[in-house]
């Protein structure tokens, strides 16, 4: 699993800096807010794909009783990218230009798939009689998937509303690209490490105790930001007097 670990950890680097230097990209080729939007939803979007294709499916598969430890193991890698992508990223810029962290850490990532060469995923058993093909229809009817579904969203939400506007944000305040790039290692080192904790929680005490309160804590902390004070007019146009 540890080649796993390693694609998650490079792809994310990459993922992670697009959302870093989206100030710079903005900036260098005069792009409306909206097309920031598109550009950041698209790297989650492959982000995803990476997680989804084969990765979660090889750990559930190989677990032994403790799968929920593996995910944390695997998602602390994915986020391992999150914190040294960006500060990569901005240095360099700094040292070259906007193009230049996205063809070192492209050329990492297609590099790093050198060590899922030959990973082999066991087989799923199945069961003697026909699978039903109903299945997911019945899942996604069942209030407990419904459950957490949902707390995955409250999760997801609050990071594609912070990830888009926060480089751009700072930008607007007056903040250089490494003090961007900082903020987001910054945002992610928490999670980074109470990833595998989290896991072994969830495998001793079940994902409904260890999810509803961190669920709960991550709203209350997007929220915040809101008492603040308003954010810079992106918008271009002054308010009326």
């Amino acid at each position: 699993m540890k080649g796993l670990n390693i694609v998650a950890a490079v792809t994310m680097a990459g993922v992670s800096s697009v959302f870093a230097l989206l100030a710079e990209i903005e900036d260098r080729y005069e792009l409306a807010t909206a097309s920031l939007g598109r550009i950041a939803g698209s790297a989650f979007l492959s982000a995803l794909i990476t997680q989804l294709s084969f990765a979660r499916r090889a750990i559930v598969v190989a677990a032994d009783g403790n799968q929920g430890e593996l995910l944390g193991t695997f998602y602390a890698a994915y986020l391992s990218g999150s914190v040294f992508g960006p500060p990569v990223a901005g240095a360099l810029t700094e040292l070259s230009d906007v193009p230049m962290p996205f063809l070192v850490l492209g050329l990492c990532t297609a590099a790093s798939l050198v060590s899922v060469a030959r990973l082999q995923i066991p087989a799923a058993q199945e069961p003697a009689a026909e699978v039903d093909k109903r299945v997911l229809s019945r899942l996604v009817r069942s209030p407990k998937v419904v459950a957490a579904i949902l707390v995955v969203m409250s999760f997801r939400y609050s990071i594609g509303v912070f990830e888009p506007l926060w480089a751009p944000y700072l930008d607007d305040l007056g903040a250089s690209t490494t003090l961007i790039t900082l903020s987001l290692t910054g945002f992610a080192l928490p999670m980074l490490v109470v990833a595998r904790p989290a896991g072994r929680l969830s495998d001793r005490f079940g994902p409904r105790l260890t999810s509803l309160p961190s669920a709960a804590a991550i709203g209350a902390m997007t929220a915040a930001p809101s008492s603040t004070g308003s954010a810079p007019d992106r918008r271009g146009s002054s308010p009326a007097s």
